[in-house]
């Protein structure tokens, strides 16, 4: 009885907020409807995914070769500059939406989980943002992507994985002991079990 008070109370606000301020989608600016979030549901059912976490060699994993040391690699959707798709980056990393960056990075955590190449992951590590930089951009933008992908892989195993703050991250050129391969596509690095 209680949930569901909440849940219509939740639906009753939803509505009245989008009466004043209209949601649309990050992709192809339609309207979005109550249950839907950044994106409308053709938008979500189109998104270009890479599919990159169901395969131990793709192209992410190409283009970091020689660069730094990488186990394996994945993206969430291709991104290309012509693509409508591209939006949401730039709204998470120029317009300062982290909701949708967090709700990217979650999906992709999920994907990650789902995908069976990251079933060893204990830890995510946000690449380390030198302190100008972030007081110049507001956040470390690798700290919420890292934050969503652990969630989206927690959400998906149930397992205790978590954001590991304060650990060294590897950054291509650096050798860290015990930090393990970076996740390209969420900007930071996960340790794999052992």
């Amino acid at each position: 009885m209680k949930g569901r008070f909440i849940h219509l109370l939740r639906c009753s606000l939803a509505g009245l907020r989008d009466l004043f301020f209209e949601r649309t989608c990050t992709v192809c600016g339609a309207p979005l409807e109550a249950d839907e979030r950044f994106l409308c549901s053709r938008c979500l059912e189109d998104i270009p995914l890479t599919y990159f976490w169901s395969y131990c060699e793709n192209a992410a994993l190409d283009l970091l070769a020689g660069k730094c040391h990488v186990y394996n690699a994945a993206a969430l959707f291709f991104y290309r500059h012509e693509s409508p798709y591209c939006e949401i980056v730039r709204q998470f990393k120029y317009g300062r939406q982290e909701s949708l960056g967090l709700w990217a990075a979650r999906r992709l955590g999920g994907y990650l989980a789902s995908g069976g190449l990251y079933g060893g992951v204990q830890a995510v590590v946000p690449v380390p943002l030198h302190w100008y930089k972030r007081f110049k951009r507001g956040f470390n933008q690798a700290e919420l992507i890292a934050r969503g992908v652990a969630e989206g892989i927690l959400g998906a195993s149930g397992g205790g994985l978590g954001l590991a703050e304060g650990m060294p991250g590897e950054r291509c050129g650096d050798t860290v002991a015990g930090v393990g391969p970076a996740v390209p596509g969420s900007a930071a690095s996960a340790v794999p079990g052992s």
